[in-house]
């Protein structure tokens, strides 16, 4: 405790402040509620002891749902996304786990920071859940479907590691809608739009402008055509163009 005293109208007043020491600084007030699946971890413990470098603003978890080869893939997108600053896994039931890469001296990349702190968030072990279906050339989903909460992993792939879109930004952009979402529990596409937006500009590195005009038509197997969205990055404004057929990106020029 630390007292502090000062004179307020002629009265020495002793103000008390209650200091908590730093190895038990980071800890909940109750005990986590999914900590019988990390017991190496105390079940009181915030963030796993790091709070500098893990955040934990809502309280939930990420469940990946589809084939195991679909999610793997997805989840080596999170990892190329996150480089050596974490490591994201995922367990039998789909459940992803992102740890911190604790001999990562650093600093690291900002986009590395933020591809990080967007799936950590995403993915704390505790309630509620989040869940994304993980597809692979859909017909019904284009890179992400806000209403179905899905992803198609083949289109996020086409981004690669580009130099204004890249496949670890509209990963990053589908689980911070979707988490937007679901946590809220509620439909509110254009907020959790936004918040999705902020993720991926982030992650880029550039910032995200509206959609300009499309040209797409719709078949018996989907959408095709194009689509193009401005980006800015180091003062260049860059349209990236989505070339698609029937639902699903065969290339990106950017």
């Amino acid at each position: 405790m630390q007292r502090n005293c000062v004179r307020v109208a002629g009265i020495l007043v002793v103000l008390a402040v209650y200091l908590l020491p730093m190895s038990v600084a980071a800890r909940w007030i109750s005990v986590d509620p999914k900590a019988n699946k990390y017991p190496d971890i105390g079940p009181y413990t915030y963030c796993a002891n790091n709070p500098l470098r893990i955040i934990d603003p809502n309280g939930q978890e990420l469940k990946l749902t589809g084939s195991q080869n679909d999610i793997d893939q997805t989840i080596q997108v999170a990892n190329d996304g996150m480089g050596p600053v974490g490591t994201a896994s995922v367990d039998q039931n789909g459940i992803v786990k992102v740890a911190v890469n604790n001999n990562f001296v650093g600093p690291p990349l900002p986009e590395q920071q933020a591809m990080f702190n967007t799936m950590s968030a995403s993915a704390d072990p505790n309630t509620p859940t989040t869940t994304i279906g993980v597809t692979n050339g859909s017909n019904s989903v284009l890179v992400g479907s806000y209403n179905l909460q899905q992803i198609d992993i083949a289109d996020m792939q086409q981004f690669g590691d580009g130099p204004f879109a890249t496949a670890a930004g509209k990963l990053g952009h589908e689980v911070a809608e979707q988490t937007a979402k679901q946590v809220s529990g509620k439909s509110d596409y254009n907020a959790h739009h936004q918040i999705a937006v902020q993720a991926e500009n982030a992650i880029n590195g550039s910032v995200r402008g509206q959609q300009g005009p499309t040209n797409l038509t719709r078949g018996a197997y989907g959408i095709s055509g194009t689509v193009s969205i401005p980006y800015v990055k180091d003062g260049k404004t860059q349209n990236v163009i989505y070339h698609i057929t029937n639902t699903n990106i065969t290339s990106i020029v950017q």
